[in-house]
């Protein structure tokens, strides 16, 4: 085996040290002022800032308990008070009530009806004596009335008698004062325009 001259091997076993010596040279300047590291320096950026919520505004509940007004009264109404067509009417005597009355001529909410003066039937005569009150169903008060006896001659009455006036209030009749067979007679004025008239039939013993 052949050796190397001695100069070259020399310069060689100098030339080792020297190589590795740039080496590391290299090595250090590309670690220290050669190109950056991925991660050195480098800063991350911002994460967008989100707002928060704003928070709920608190729920006041009013719990306050407003004063209950007094319930107001219903009206009155006036067909309770007021009928439609004339109220019946009763004769009470000393006794008790005695007798319906029988309806004749009357004027009532603008519709009327006229009829000749009514002898009731024997049937419903009554046959006490009075004094007489005459009442109604539903109750009325008369503004004024007149009351009137007629002698009844079989089906008919005569001319009438005694006529009595009356203002508003009760209505007071007396007997037509001697025996026999009469037809009362009372007319009635309301408020409103309206008024009607009712007739009994009396029986008197001597």
């Amino acid at each position: 085996m052949s050796s190397l001259p001695d100069g070259l091997s020399v310069a060689a076993a100098r030339g080792r040290p020297l190589c590795a010596l740039l080496a590391a040279i290299v090595l250090a300047g590309c670690g220290a002022g050669g190109l950056p590291s991925p991660s050195a320096g480098a800063t991350a950026p911002d994460a967008p800032s989100v707002a928060a919520p704003p928070s709920p505004a608190p729920v006041v509940v009013d719990q306050t308990v407003a004063p209950t007004s007094p319930a107001t009264p219903a009206a009155t109404d006036p067909a309770a008070t007021d009928p439609a067509e004339p109220p019946a009417a009763g004769l009470t005597g000393p006794t008790g009530e005695l007798a319906a009355g029988a309806l004749g001529s009357y004027v009532w909410g603008g519709a009327g009806s006229d009829s000749p003066w009514i002898v009731p039937p024997a049937d419903h005569a009554v046959r006490v004596s009075g004094p007489y009150t005459v009442t109604f169903d539903p109750p009325l008060t008369a503004a004024r009335w007149r009351a009137a006896w007629a002698p009844v001659d079989g089906v008919q009455a005569g001319d009438p008698t005694g006529a009595v006036d009356g203002g508003g209030g009760p209505i007071l009749v007396d007997g037509p004062g001697a025996p026999g067979t009469w037809s009362l007679k009372v007319d009635v004025r309301f408020g409103d325009g309206d008024h009607a008239v009712w007739y009994w039939r009396l029986v008197l013993a001597p």
